[in-house]
């Protein structure tokens, strides 16, 4: 309070010995209007660690700092640089309190980054527009702190999908989605859930909540008619020998069994998580006793000339009457899996499908059917990108009434797509990074799944207009949208 151009020799200390100079912070003060005093010491040599507070006027009667007085129930007011330092020290205290894992240094960073001379006048009448930065810094440091500014984030909020924050994925960029898999109401536990982000200025951690941090993928499959056979629809490249059968799918997202429910296939979407990847198939089959058998395996292409064996299985049907046949179909092995919620979560995942059946046919031109299925995911242990799985299972529920003529195809129906039934799903949070970056601390989080069924109405209807050209018309209404139409389609296609 000498009213010098320099500050005195404790305030400038980390001027003499710089390894004190990123901790440490020294005050000048400035009145109600933002006006440098009188009595206040102005920053000088210690312009690089010093910054500005409310100290009072140089009338401290009319313009000190409202203060609790010594021994009474009064108050009292003060004006000088005791009144500006504890503005600083009491930021500094509900800074570390709000960051607990910054350290001294990037505290005081914090505060010096935002402080501001915009709005400040020397007590001579300086200002920054007239005067220019390195003489309003010579008096005010790097300005006047700001509290708002202080505690919220200076750089990008990132949510690290790796070791590192500078892998992950920024805050507001659409990177994180939320699987279209995962709904209902853990999908609601997880948006409603805090998760901890951080600034990639220091490291500040800030919570946000799953709906801020993900963005929510949605998914609609309306069946659709497809005139030729599903297996042969799929197949590039197909042969034959005897009752054996090879192909190669291009991207396979076909039923267990397609050469039971051929055109049907096309009703029927695929398990949750499941990618649709290229394929080597081979099937066999035979009949026996008036059982209808197949088995198949089936080779992930791993390259352009290597596989590797993932699935194998096996399905019959069997004739309960002249009119009614029952499907059982069964596989196991390898799925190529995409359980992340960051871009590259690929995992080859086991899986069990089990598939159950009814096929009845009340005349040659109206037929029935169901299906129910289901699939069962081995644990996968989650990473900083990816869900893992806790006995994880899904199921889908089809039925539908066809009406056929030489050159139409109709189908009604009810479809519950394929929904997350048991089990949970487990995330791997960060919650504290180091100085460097370095993710230092996780929190696994279980969210159960609780299934939530609903069955949409569906159409599909398919028309053969010529020889050689087929409309294609379907569309379904959205049970979890009060019934409003989900999708419609359109396809014509035709062949020269």
């Amino acid at each position: 309070n000498n009213g010098n151009s320099q500050p005195d020799s404790s305030g400038a200390f980390a001027y003499y010995d710089a390894d004190l100079k990123d901790a440490w912070l020294v005050v000048t003060s400035v009145d109600s209007n933002l006006k440098g005093t009188a009595y206040t010491n102005r920053c000088g040599v210690a312009y690089d660690f010093c910054v500005t507070a409310p100290g009072g006027g140089d009338s401290s009667a009319s313009d000190g700092i409202l203060g609790a007085k010594a021994n009474t129930s009064g108050y009292t007011r003060k004006s000088g640089t005791s009144m500006a330092a504890p503005h600083v020290s009491g930021l500094a205290a509900a800074l570390i309190e709000k960051f607990p894992t910054l350290t001294p240094a990037q505290i005081a960073t914090r505060i010096k980054t935002t402080a501001s001379l915009s709005g400040l006048t020397g007590f001579n009448g300086q200002t920054l527009a007239v005067d220019g930065e390195a003489i309003m810094r010579a008096i005010f440091g790097y300005g006047l702190i700001n509290a708002t500014a202080a505690s919220s984030s200076i750089g990008s909020l990132v949510f690290p999908t790796g070791s590192n924050t500078a892998n992950g994925a920024l805050l507001g960029s659409s990177s994180l989605t939320l699987p279209a898999a995962i709904n209902g109401q853990i999908a609601d536990s997880i948006l409603k859930d805090n998760f901890i982000v951080f600034d990639t200025f220091d490291g500040a951690t800030f919570s946000v909540t799953g709906e801020q941090l993900l963005e929510v993928q949605t998914y609609s499959f309306t069946p659709i008619y497809k005139i030729e056979p599903a297996a042969t629809n799929l197949n590039d490249k197909s042969s034959n020998m005897s009752n054996i059968t090879f192909a190669f799918l291009e991207a396979d997202h076909s039923t267990i069994a397609p050469e039971i429910w051929e055109t049907k296939s096309n009703f029927f979407g695929h398990p949750p998580f499941v990618v649709a990847t290229p394929k080597q198939s081979g099937t066999w089959s035979t009949s026996f006793s008036g059982l209808s058998f197949s088995s198949f395996l089936s080779a992930d292409l791993a390259g352009q000339n290597n596989f590797a064996f993932s699935k194998t299985g096996a399905s019959v049907v069997i004739p309960a009457s002249t009119d009614l046949g029952i499907s059982v179909a069964f596989a196991t092995g390898d799925t190529t899996t995409d359980l992340g919620y960051f871009t590259g979560g690929f995992t080859q995942t086991t899986t069990t499908d089990f598939e159950l059946g009814a096929h009845f046919t009340i005349s040659p031109t109206k037929r029935m059917f169901g299906r129910y299925s289901r699939t069962h995911y081995d644990d996968v242990t989650t990473s900083a990108a990816a869900f893992g799985t806790s006995d994880l299972a899904a199921d889908s529920i089809n039925v539908g009434y066809e009406l056929i003529s030489e050159n139409s195809e109709m189908t009604i129906g009810l479809k519950s797509d394929f929904t997350l039934v048991d089990g949970s799903l487990i995330m791997a949070v960060p919650i504290a990074v180091n100085s460097d970056g370095n993710v230092t601390q996780y929190e696994k989080r279980n969210y159960n799944v609780s299934a939530q069924r609903s069955f949409d109405p569906y159409l599909s209807y398919a028309v053969k207009l010529k020889d050689q050209t087929s409309w294609v018309f379907s569309g379904h209404l959205d049970a979890n949208n009060d019934y409003e139409i989900g999708e419609i389609k359109l396809a014509i296609s035709s062949r020269f």
